[in-house]
């Protein structure tokens, strides 16, 4: 019994839309089982997988789940990207390919398709989510927009006609009379994958350390990125026993976003179309 290319690729998609397995199985099946002694690969059932960061113009880290076979002169590779949504099979065959060629060509494929797939995605989340979002009853509003790094850019936010950046530090327990200005002009946002149809639960990332203040701890250790703390920063920051990490988004039949709700405010701020 053999596998086609196109058997292979709807086997990896199948898996990235949760229809082999529930969704919390394929999180569990993709999480690695073992680190190897270089810095880009670890080891998953059944996956070899690679993280890079240099194939997208912010530099994120991009993890790619590749597995290759070989068989009495027949070699395959196929590899699975679940940022992206991307899968690649290749096959084999003949005494002038080679294992080494297959997963060669795999990773070749991803290299070119990803960056150009990131330019793509950056012109439609544009499209779908940059722009201003007002609430005047309330004297609400924020500004998406997008830049070089990752995410979409949160700024220009005020909430009952309170500015929320500049008095961030007054929402973390312990720290409510503190009236210094935090010196944070703008938030990233991301998708958390918690979505529909016409709904979608993101989260900003507010940054807890200054550029100076984290050169100065990098510069007080040998360890790689000790600075990187935004992951367990979720819900630090309250305001009426709510995250104020947490947005909504709502999306028109279109699939763009008519409107953005702060949890915490309580707060729906619809977006304002630019007049052509």
């Amino acid at each position: 019994m053999g596998s086609s290319t196109a058997d292979m690729l709807s086997f990896m998609s199948n898996i990235l839309k949760n229809k082999a397995l529930s969704p919390s199985n394929t999180r569990r099946w993709l999480k690695s089982n073992t680190f190897t002694s270089t810095w880009s690969a670890s080891v998953g059932s059944p996956w070899e997988i690679y993280r890079v960061d240099n194939l997208t113009s912010d530099g994120r880290i991009i993890d790619l789940y590749t597995k290759g076979g070989t068989l009495s002169g027949y070699q395959s590779g196929m590899a699975m990207i679940p940022d992206t949504g991307l899968v690649v099979s290749v096959l084999g065959a003949g005494p002038e390919v080679s294992s080494v060629w297959a997963q060669l060509a795999t990773l070749n494929i991803i290299e070119a398709l990803i960056p150009a797939m990131d330019m793509a995605a950056r012109d439609e989340a544009k499209a779908r989510f940059a722009g201003q979002y007002v609430d005047k009853k309330t004297g609400s509003a924020l500004t998406l927009s997008l830049d070089k790094g990752p995410g979409l850019v949160l700024s220009n936010w005020t909430a009952r006609d309170f500015d929320v950046l500049p008095n961030l530090n007054r929402f973390q327990p312990g720290r409510y009379n503190d009236t210094a200005d935090s010196g944070i002009k703008s938030v990233r946002l991301y998708p958390t994958g918690i979505e529909n149809k016409s709904r979608a639960a993101w989260r900003a990332v507010f940054p807890t350390l200054s550029d100076t203040e984290a050169e100065m701890i990098e510069g007080l250790t040998k360890v790689k990125d000790v600075t990187c703390i935004t992951w367990h920063m979720l819900d630090r920051f309250i305001y009426n026993g709510l995250s104020m990490d947490h947005f909504e988004f709502q999306y028109g039949k279109d699939g763009k976003a008519v409107s953005i709700k702060s949890r915490a405010f309580d707060i729906e701020m619809m977006r304002v179309e630019k007049k052509a």
